[in-house]
């Protein structure tokens, strides 16, 4: 299958652009630069790009229901913004002082899931946050938490480990918020880089941005690759789908280092339109009453 490469569609010259999402009422891109701690959004409709917040240090965010965002911060904590004013509602964890959460994903019960970066003597976890704030460890050992996803009927979750170049499948209890019966589903060699962000299409297959590699790639959901699209900068981080019929691809991607700087593009928003389709993300459903700390 030939695709046509992606092509830039916002200067946003990113240092570390993250986590896109599709708001599924306001019909716009948000996304996250983690280094600068700002929330961008863009309008595909009237071209307008503007700032939603900017503030301290933080790897994720999700759509709240009834409005706002979810943040989650560095040492494990989450954090509520809502017409201006932050409210933290879970956190600290111990063992992520640290650390700081990257990536998230909601499921229909609204519950947010979402793993920290870790180091070779300590690394993070995979964590899920229910909605009146309580905090659950669902694996430990993680070296760099990054993308995620649910397959259509929600009876599987993956997970990607960057620095350990796996991304796991588990099955998924969606009454109780669970994970089981781990695999390995790729592991992935050097040569190929480093597997980033994650989203799911309808099909139930993983499309995966990878960094250090100028790609992203689909993949069945037994974890075959399908297709491999280049792209023109070397960090392309994450993904999602979005557009009038779900079936727009927009990739974020991240600044190189100094010394290997070689494209004017770098950081900044990708579009690919597809003959694919997405799925609207879920929202946050954390109860801002709540400020439940986790031992």
């Amino acid at each position: 299958m030939q695709i046509t490469p992606p092509s830039s569609l916002i200067p946003s010259q990113c240092d570390l652009g993250e986590n896109p999402l599709w708001h599924p009422t306001e019909k716009k891109l948000y996304w996250l630069d983690i280094v600068q701690g700002r929330i961008e959004r863009f309008d595909p409709l009237t071209g307008i790009r503007e700032e939603v917040l900017k503030t301290n240090l933080f790897g994720g965010f999700t759509f709240q229901k009834g409005g706002g965002l979810f943040l989650l911060m560095e040492k494990g904590v989450g954090t509520v913004w809502k017409n201006g004013h932050f409210t933290p509602v879970c956190g600290p964890i111990l063992a992520e002082m640290e650390h700081r959460f990257n990536d998230a994903i909601v499921d229909p019960h609204g519950r947010v899931f979402s793993g920290t970066i870790g180091t070779e003597a300590k690394q993070g976890g995979l964590y899920r946050i229910d909605p009146e704030g309580s905090i659950h460890l669902l694996r430990k050992e993680v070296l760099c938490s990054n993308g995620m996803g649910f397959n259509h009927d929600y009876t599987r979750f993956f997970h990607t480990d960057s620095l350990k170049r796996v991304i796991r499948a588990y099955d998924y209890d969606l009454l109780t918020g669970t994970i089981s019966n781990e695999v390995p589903l790729i592991q992935f060699t050097e040569k190929e880089g480093y597997p980033d962000g994650m989203t799911i299409d309808r099909e139930d297959c993983l499309w995966v941005a990878f960094w250090d590699h100028f790609s992203i790639a689909r993949f069945s959901p037994e974890g075959k690759r399908l297709l491999t699209i280049p792209i023109p900068v070397k960090r392309p981080t994450s993904l999602t789908f979005g557009g009038p019929n779900l079936s727009d691809l927009f990739i974020t991607s991240a600044k190189e280092e100094k010394e290997d700087f070689q494209h004017e593009l770098s950081g900044n928003i990708f579009h690919l339109k597809t003959e694919f389709q997405g799925k609207n993300p879920h929202f946050s459903e954390i109860a801002t009453q709540s400020n439940s700390l986790s031992r």
